[in-house]
């Protein structure tokens, strides 16, 4: 081994070093989010029923503490087999029959870190006590009586014998008795398998199963009331409510509550309606959502529709067509959901709103790219005497030639590079869905998959909900998410969510506000302390925005 590296052999070593340094580095890049929930906890004011612990401890510190731990483990486990390695290779392990000849110096260094990896396994065990608050043991979440009865003490029994080992390892240094230690390893492998699986299952089987109501009673009402919290329902308020007899003389005294019937559904059969009637070319009315705007001086539940870029229906598919001059949506469709035409049509209305600022460069269908302010025309929204130029900020600014380079080779598209129409002043507008958007500069949020459109102050705003949501939440039962929608953000385990968030994306120029709308969610509470200028107060919302909202 020596002859063959020679005097290369340091730099091998380094290069060794550096490599599975590098390769273990890389888990923890994506621990970010967790460091920071750690870093920045908060409390719930609520303990757990079996630890008494803080809520927080689960939700912000523990996932990064078991993180950390495995890390190391799994770290010093490696490190230990590639020492083993490079004592073979370097001769501190001899391997000859009738046993290997292992160096005295070499007998230490392996017993100091297999007493380091005895102690990681000690805290691995501790931790795990706290992750069965949140382990699914058939019928519900959180410990049961097994856990408790069971499982719990036979992990203890696995830390004292895990720290009881580490001992004997370094006792081996001054001794150089290695029998006990080994003794110790078989014993703990022995406790684990017996403790850690049979012993539980026979509980389980035998003591439970035959009287699980009663058994399990305490544990069922503890994920009750941790579920309830946990999904936001404990303080839901229960009202008996009785009916009389529906007359026709009631109706007639009461034609103004039955003004505000839905006639029209928000559903997909009413979407192609909305397409074929108010659609433009070029655009298409994708999604309805309901709204309240005042019409004819009566608040009323309005039926709101976009018509967003649809570049599949565009004449002009040329780069400059695709890119230059097809570049935004126009303009919103609304009924009266309680109106319909005495021929039984929409009763469509374009006065409910005035938009001074009809163009939708950013929408929820819309990807790619797109160039503003070129030397080309843009396509002009109806009741524009003529194609405005862009007038905001958004986007990257083409003014020098190292810009569009790097553009173009992001893109993989020469012609950013090429194109005469692009001058020093044109804008270069990417990240066009508005849930990418809001997802860009809040990765922690789950977000709702329907965004809708309000106006406020004569521009489009679209609005995204935001969750905040967590998986371990101690005792709380996960949420069923059979019947969500694909795409959802919420698509995911959680046993914990808040509807925290409101998130709006100017249609115009894509600017971002994020409305902190639950100052009492620990959650939030968390991200705000770790990014304080992110968030908005929800004080700062506009009249119509709460409108919409509520």
């Amino acid at each position: 081994f020596h002859e063959f590296f020679g005097k290369r052999l340091r730099l091998v070593r380094y290069g060794v070093a550096v490599v599975f340094g590098l390769l273990f580095a890389a888990p923890t890049v994506g621990r970010w989010q967790d460091w920071l929930m750690f870093r920045n906890s908060a409390s719930f004011g609520i303990r757990d029923a079996q630890f008494g612990n803080d809520v927080g401890f689960y939700m912000f510190k523990l996932p990064f503490v078991t993180f950390v731990v495995d890390w190391l483990y799994l770290a010093v486990a490696f490190i230990t087999v590639m020492v083993l390695a490079t004592h073979v290779l370097s001769g501190g392990i001899v391997l000859q029959p009738p046993r290997p000849k292992v160096r005295k110096a070499t007998k230490a260094h392996i017993a100091v870190l297999l007493a380091v990896l005895a102690v990681l396994k000690a805290a691995d065990y501790w931790v795990t006590r706290y992750e069965l608050t949140t382990a699914n043991r058939g019928s519900f979440t959180g410990p049961n009586y097994t856990v408790v009865n069971a499982q719990l003490p036979a992990v203890l029994l696995l830390v004292f014998i895990a720290l009881l080992t580490a001992l004997l390892f370094l006792s081996a240094l001054k001794t150089d008795a290695w029998r006990p230690a080994v003794v110790a390893s078989v014993l703990w492998a022995v406790v684990a398998l017996i403790g850690g699986v049979l012993y539980p299952a026979g509980v389980q089987s035998i003591v439970v199963n035959p009287n699980k109501k009663a058994k399990e009673a305490e544990f069922i009402a503890h994920n009750i009331e941790a579920t309830r919290h946990a999904l936001g329902i404990d303080d839901v308020a229960t009202e008996d409510i009785s009916f009389g007899t529906l007359s026709a003389s009631t109706l007639e005294s009461n034609v103004a509550a039955l003004q505000d019937v839905r006639y029209v559904k928000p559903d997909s059969l009413m979407v192609s309606r909305f397409r074929n009637d108010k659609g433009k070319p070029g655009q298409s009315i994708n999604d309805l959502d309901p709204d309240r705007y005042e019409v004819d001086g009566v608040v009323r539940q309005v039926i709101v529709g976009a018509r967003e870029l649809d570049l599949s229906q565009v004449g002009n598919k040329s780069w400059q067509g695709t890119h230059l001059i097809n570049t935004h949506g126009c303009g919103l469709a609304m009924s009266p959901a309680g109106q319909i035409t005495s021929t039984g049509d929409l009763a469509y209305r374009d006065d409910i709103v005035e938009v001074s600022r009809p163009e939708l460069y950013f929408s929820p269908s819309l990807s790619g790219y797109a160039i503003l302010k070129t030397s080309v025309e843009e396509q002009g929204c109806d009741g524009q005497t003529s194609a405005q130029s862009y007038q905001g900020d958004a986007g990257i600014q083409l003014n020098s030639l190292t810009r569009r380079i790097a553009l173009a080779l992001n893109e993989w598209d020469y012609n950013i590079i090429g194109s005469s129409a692009v001058t020093d002043e044109s804008r270069f507008i990417e990240v066009r869905d508005v849930r990418e958007r809001v997802k860009s500069v809040a990765p922690f949020l789950a977000l709702d998959n329907d965004p809708y459109p309000v106006v406020v102050d004569g521009r489009i705003l679209w609005v995204v909900d935001g969750y905040t949501t967590s998986d371990r939440y101690p005792y709380g039962q996960f949420a069923d998410r059979t019947q969500l929608q694909s795409g959802s953000g919420l698509d995911h385990p959680f046993n914990y969510v808040r509807n925290s968030v409101k998130a709006t994306v100017d249609a115009y120029d894509g600017s971002i506000t994020l409305y902190a709308v639950d100052d009492a969610d620990p959650i939030l509470r968390v991200w705000r302390s770790a990014f304080p200028g992110l968030f908005t107060p929800k004080d700062r919302k506009s009249t119509r925005l709460n409108s919409s909202h509520t």
